[in-house]
């Protein structure tokens, strides 16, 4: 039987478990709680990313709705929340409740002193794995990859999706995800020693190479889709995501079939500036993106104080379906251009089986 699930709190970073509630495996969503600081508190999901959609409504009661639970799910908001979360975990504790938590919320709250036991955190898995051999071994299934530009492009709903597709469709699937709940939905992180500090480039491309050949294997999956960490660009000299370490890594280790981009929908968006990304990505991580996700975010760097900072902000799908419709009027023979809020995704998705068909094999 399922279990009841409790998330807290919540905000645009887990608005996707929102989304795709029906993919959950172990789990029945059953409440979602804001601060009741949030400004979307007492509302639909949807109020938060701009999409609107209100299949599922947002409360700001802890109490009343771990009543009705029997797993809380525990992810990072920000530091203020400290005195909530410590209260919170405590009542969740008194109750026998399962509590599940994100590594940067254990993190954090390990540095406070509070006291939460560290079986119970979502993290990427600790593999033993080691090198056969010094080259890099094919992998014998369709592979699809999902790559971002950045933070808050759509980029794990579009794998949710993807998986969702794929698996109606009667597909096995070996998937791995961007985010710690990945294992919620069935699936994996990526292992965590891609982000070791202690490991080389060079041993990190074979070490994942041969993880993924080995999962291939054993698997026996139709189907491949692993969902590429951080962005494939920096935003500027002072927003560098990371100088794209884990996408180069991931794109040397396992060469996709198909590859995928979330984009940020900027009002001047058009088919020459996708273009000049396809070429940049093709060179770079020897990717041929020819879908490209339009996600419904934008970012702003505020240079006001000393340390420059980025905010994103939630556009309202409307807005997102202008750009497709204003700005890719005419088709692009190399370019697919959809977005996850309408019935263009399934187009993509039809046209990515389409490609693959000759290598997939229903089970």
């Amino acid at each position: 039987m399922k279990k009841k699930l409790l998330v807290y709190p919540f905000n645009r970073d887990i608005v996707s478990i929102c989304r795709y509630k029906d993919l959950l495996s172990d789990y029945i969503l059953a409440k979602a709680v804001a601060p009741l600081t949030a400004a979307y508190n007492n509302g639909a999901y949807g109020l938060i990313d701009g999409s609107l959609q209100n299949d599922f409504m947002v409360s700001t009661d802890f109490d009343s709705s771990i009543q009705e639970c029997d797993t809380v799910l525990f992810v990072f908001e920000n530091e203020l929340l400290l005195e909530q979360y410590k209260l919170n975990i405590q009542i969740a504790k008194d109750l026998d409740k399962e509590i599940l938590i994100e590594r940067k919320l254990f993190n954090f709250l390990h540095n406070q002193h509070v006291d939460v036991p560290y079986d119970t955190i979502l993290q990427p898995a600790s593999v033993n794995c080691s090198i056969d051999e010094p080259f890099l071994k094919p992998i014998d299934i369709p592979v699809i990859f999902v790559y971002g530009l950045g933070e808050h492009c759509n980029k794990f709903d579009l794998q949710l999706s993807l998986r969702k597709f794929f698996s109606e469709k009667g597909y096995c699937i070996l998937q791995y995800g961007t985010k710690e709940i990945s294992e919620l939905f069935g699936f994996k992180c990526l292992p965590d020693f891609l982000f070791q500090s202690t490991l080389s480039l060079e041993n990190k491309v074979l070490l994942l190479n041969q993880f993924i050949y080995d999962e291939v294997e054993k698997s026996g999956a139709d189907l491949l889709i692993i969902g590429v960490p951080g962005g494939i660009l920096p935003y500027n000299r002072s927003f560098y995501n990371h100088f794209s370490e884990i996408p180069y890594i991931v794109s040397s280790a396992i060469k996709p079939d198909i590859s995928i981009l979330s984009v940020y929908p900027f009002k001047e968006i058009n088919y020459q500036y996708l273009e000049k990304i396809k070429e940049y990505a093709h060179f770079k991580y020897g990717a041929d993106i020819e879908y490209f996700n339009l996600g419904n975010a934008s970012y702003n760097i505020s240079y006001d104080n000393s340390t420059p900072e980025i905010s994103f902000i939630g556009l309202p799908v409307a807005k997102v379906t202008d750009v497709q419709v204003n700005n890719f009027k005419e088709a692009n023979a190399g370019v697919f251009v959809f977005n996850i809020f309408d019935n263009t995704l399934r187009t993509a998705c039809e046209h990515i089986e389409n490609q693959l068909s000759n290598n997939l094999d229903i089970i």
